[in-house]
Formats: C-alpha cells, sequence, structure tokens
C-alpha cells in the first residue's frame, strides 16, 4: 500500500491516541441514583475516525453525483457532476486515494460503531 504523510494507507491516526486505529471512545463515571446506589453514567461515545469521516470523508467513497469508471483504455477516472473528468490510474483504489487527499481511511462498522461500543 502506499504511504501518506509518513505513514501507511489504510491507517488512522486520531491527535488524541499514540495508537493507530482508535475506533472509539467512551468517557464515564459513577453516580449515586435516588435511592443511593451506584450506577454507570456514560458521559460521552465519540470516534475521532468517524467523525473525520464524516467531514473530510472515506478514502474508498466519492460524494454524491461523481463517479469512477475505467476508460476504454482500462484507466480508472473520476468524472464530476458537471462532466469535468478527474485523473488517470491503474486501479480504482489508486484514483480514489488522489481523489480523496484529505479524506480519512474507510473505518469498520461505518454505520454501527456506536451500537459496537455499547455492546463491548
Amino acid at each position: 500500500m502506499r504511504e501518506a504523510a509518513g505513514r501507511p494507507a489504510g491507517i488512522y491516526k486520531s491527535a488524541h491516541w499514540d495508537e493507530p486505529n482508535v475506533l472509539a471512545h467512551v468517557r464515564f463515571n459513577e453516580r449515586a441514583d435516588a435511592d443511593g446506589n451506584s450506577v454507570l453514567f456514560i458521559e460521552e461515545v465519540q470516534s475521532d475516525w468517524h467523525q473525520e469521516g464524516r467531514k473530510k470523508g472515506y478514502k474508498d467513497t466519492l460524494p454524491p453525483g461523481y463517479r469512477a469508471e475505467q476508460n476504454k483504455y482500462g484507466r480508472w477516472r473520476i468524472i464530476e457532476p458537471d462532466g469535468s473528468i478527474f485523473g488517470g490510474a491503474d486501479t480504482r483504489e489508486e484514483i480514489l486515494n488522489q481523489f480523496n487527499k484529505s479524506a480519512v481511511p474507510p473505518a469498520p462498522f461505518a454505520k454501527t460503531w456506536h451500537e459496537f461500543v455499547l455492546n463491548a
């Protein structure tokens, strides 16, 4: 895989954590309920990876109206909504990486990460 910003493609690095590919984090504490029983209180469930993906996009996807296709010579390109053509590459993955330079690598549990965290 290609390297981007000094790290292998497919690795996500949050500004909050030293280790790569941290999917989510939870902040919690214990509190007392009305009867004085200890209860777990979840303060926050967050995914830096998915939050950044929502803002910048994911390397394996295109914005609505854009499409990746091969030309008659087998080279991949991006067709923009206005018909403009972006680049040319040997593989679909390569053209998506070129087009989505600021995007983050695809993350697991794209639609259900919060359910995964709360069930862990």
